[in-house]
């Protein structure tokens, strides 16, 4: 009673549990999902198959051998039960019963099978049909995705192809728009040369009238600078000379002619010669060499190895009349002489010395033939490089003027210009008449003025301006055209370093100074000169070997 209470409290308590009512629509819902899994799945092998055409058709084998594949199935044994005593079948009774077994035949009736053996070969004919349409489906599904990735590949090809070609031809587009626009970067850049070149040519005409407008009025102003220096020169020097007068006349003692027998000799009153000094018109520049000394021996002997004498001017004689400097050395120095001016004259610049001898040996030499022969105007002011090897002398090289440019074309102007003022003295007979000549023609044709050449004969004779180096080279040069001995000479005037002339007029020597007699007018006051009445005038050098000047005018002055 009480197990009996307790049962129907539980199915109390069962009842009053919530039925769950199965919806139709969860049904159908359920049903849909398992159809869409289905055809996801089967959609899935088709793809996979289309994807790899070997895997569908090892299915379509596996699927159509099933049937071949199968084992053969082993009917169990059929057996009848045999009564032994009455001899009636009796499939109910297991008592005084005898178990015979009996063959099976093919399609034999038994009590389970009932003749069914054809229902098999149904199912197994159902399912070659299946795999058989299982197979052509997914070959048609792989054949069609075959085609369909095939006609999707052909469209890509055929769409690729037009991308290209739209490429390329708006690259040709924007290729001939950017040579386009090159060509006219050309173009503007082509007429803005043209502009510059014509800016250019304007600055430059400019420029240039600007710079000979500055030289004519440098020029303006450098003639008026003169001008006014030489005015305030002469102020000076007629202070100085009215000084002078005013100095007490020096008496000196000369013998005069005799007035009766029984007169005495009588002291004449004289006063001494004074020319004017004349200042700024010294500026002569004394050669220079410039010595490398080498201190290795086998890099003097390379240096020696690599030149050799040049010419040797062996055949060579300087007249003692004209050349003076060249018979002040000794036989040593003059071979030297002779080796410069052979190698200079044919415009050979390096050679080795044909003696062993000290630098001082060597400027001597060198020095004497620049100041013997003004025709070698090519020669600079640093006139040589001296290659110097423990005190010996193994190489020179004379230094030549690069500004005269040709330096046959410049020798061809240097000499037709003497030509033109050598004819002007054709007609004169006495080498006084000559000298005077050639002093009146340089005073009269040169201005003093600094330029790059004026250390040369060049710039006195070929140019017209120059400074006392160029007046005194042009003289000596023109006198010794005309066959008048005349020597440079080097030395102080007004305590500058200074550049005159020697010249010998009738075996006599005198001192003549072009330079300081440019005035204007031009003067005489230091032409044809003892030494002692050019006592401006102080030898220096080589030049303190040069003849003395003795003879000098009467200017005994009786008072």
């Amino acid at each position: 009673m009480a197990f009996g209470k307790k049962k129907n409290a539980d199915e109390q308590d069962v009842q009053k549990a919530p039925k769950k009512k199965i919806k139709k629509v969860d049904v159908a819902q359920g049903f849909a999902f398992g159809i869409l899994g289905i055809v996801m799945g089967l959609t899935a092998v088709i793809a996979i198959c289309a994807a790899n055409p070997d895997l569908t058709n090892m299915l379509s084998e596996v699927l159509k051998s099933g049937k071949q594949v199968e084992e053969p199935v082993k009917e169990a044994p059929v057996y009848a039960w045999n009564n032994n005593s009455s001899g009636t079948t009796n499939s109910s009774s297991y008592e005084d019963t005898e178990k015979n077994e009996v063959p099976n035949t093919e399609n034999a009736a038994t009590p389970d099978n009932d003749g069914g053996g054809t229902s098999y070969d149904t199912v197994s004919e159902n399912v070659d049909s299946v795999a058989d349409n299982i197979a052509e489906s997914v070959q048609d599904a792989a054949d069609k995705t075959e085609q369909t990735v095939q006609d999707v590949a052909d469209k890509a090809t055929a769409a690729t192809q037009d991308a290209a070609d739209k490429v390329a031809e708006a690259s040709k587009d924007a290729a001939d728009d950017t040579t386009a626009a090159a060509q006219k970067v050309v173009d503007d850049a082509a007429k803005k040369a043209d502009e510059i070149d014509t800016a250019t040519d304007e600055a430059l005409a400019n420029a240039s009238a600007a710079t000979d407008e500055i030289a004519e009025t440098m020029e303006t102003a450098a003639k008026d600078i003169a001008e006014s220096a030489e005015t305030a020169v002469n102020d000076a020097v007629a202070a100085v000379e009215g000084a002078m007068e005013a100095i007490p006349l020096v008496t000196i003692k000369t013998v005069s002619e005799e007035v009766g027998a029984s007169e005495e000799p009588v002291e004449e009153a004289v006063q001494e010669y004074t020319p004017p000094v004349v200042l700024g018109k010294s500026a002569y520049v004394e050669l220079t060499p410039d010595v490398i000394e080498v201190d290795n021996e086998n890099q003097a002997n390379q240096i020696r190895n690599g030149v050799d004498y040049g010419y040797i001017g062996d055949d060579l004689d300087f007249s003692v009349d004209f050349y003076p400097y060249y018979h002040m050395l000794n036989d040593d120095l003059k071979a030297l002489y002779r080796q410069i001016y052979a190698n200079a004259i044919r415009y050979n610049a390096s050679f080795r010395p044909v003696i062993s001898t000290s630098m001082e040996n060597i400027k001597n030499a060198i020095t004497s033939v620049a100041y013997d022969h003004p025709e070698l105007f090519w020669l600079d002011t640093t006139f040589y490089t001296e290659y110097d090897y423990g005190g010996e002398a193994i190489k020179l090289s004379l230094r030549f003027y690069d500004r005269l440019g040709d330096l046959n074309t410049a020798r061809n102007e240097f000499e037709a210009a003497a030509n033109r003022i050598l004819e002007g003295a054709a007609g004169l007979s006495s080498d006084y008449e000559k000298e005077l000549y050639i002093h009146n023609v340089l005073a009269d044709k040169l201005v003093y003025k600094h330029n790059s050449l004026d250390q040369s004969a060049y710039s006195g004779i070929a140019m017209d301006y120059t400074v006392c180096a160029g007046y005194a080279k042009a003289f000596q040069y023109l006198m010794q055209r005309l066959g008048i001995p005349a020597y440079l000479c080097v030395g102080k005037g007004a305590n500058e370093l200074h550049a005159w002339n020697i010249v010998r007029v009738n075996g006599e020597y005198y001192n003549v100074d072009c330079t300081w007699d440019d005035q204007n007018p031009t003067s005489y006051d230091y032409f044809n000169l003892s030494d002692r009445m050019n006592y401006m005038h102080t030898r220096m050098f080589q030049s303190v070997g040069l003849p003395a000047c003795t003879l000098e005018p009467d200017l005994v002055i009786v008072y």
